[in-house]
């Protein structure tokens, strides 16, 4: 399709999408020079009169921003609605999680701040430590599965042949001293 750069910026960002007719050539002749001339040319009148009849309003181009502003009042409005969680299973001074607890019942270790005793006793207290040995248990077996795929991966069974070879020289080598 010929398709000039104007027109293909227009029909992202300018709202409407190239007028006039779009020809495919298939033989190349001197003429096409001369199709295509006269085609983009009948294309930039027909968008010159649309443009004429359709003056550009603020209330259009804010329409047209619309879609854009929702999603960052989106997005700001749910980072200021988001909370730290109260606890994390590792140390991390930034978020102010310095003071070091167990659960009671796997004694998993976590680190909390120091406002963490006034907000959490009794049956709030024992729900969040299941939660946190959820999580903890998530991690490990998460890390392992991690782990025995990097072994795999990194296996002999898994090497080019140059790989294979060089490894299995290497063998050789070490018997023989």
């Amino acid at each position: 399709a010929d398709i000039t750069p104007e027109e293909l910026f227009n029909v992202f960002f300018g709202g409407h999408f190239p007028t006039g007719n779009i020809h495919m050539f298939s033989n190349v002749t001197d003429d096409t020079y001369y199709y295509r001339r006269r085609h983009r040319h009948e294309r930039t009148q027909t968008q010159k009169e649309e443009e004429e009849e359709k003056p550009q309003t603020t209330y259009s181009a804010f329409i047209q921003l619309l879609p854009v502003l929702v999603i960052v009042i989106i997005s700001v409005i749910t980072q200021l609605l988001a909370t730290n969680p109260p606890y994390s299973l590792f140390y991390k001074s930034t978020l102010g999680y310095t003071i070091s607890r167990e659960t009671q019942n796997l004694q998993v270790p976590y680190f909390v701040d120091k406002n963490f005793d006034k907000a959490y006793r009794g049956a709030s207290l024992h729900d969040l430590e299941k939660t946190i040995e959820k999580d903890y248990i998530d991690y490990i077996q998460t890390s392992c599965w991690k782990e025995k795929q990097q072994r795999f991966w990194h296996s002999p069974c898994f090497r080019t042949s140059a790989q294979q070879m060089s490894f299995e020289e290497r063998i050789l080598r070490s018997r023989k001293q």
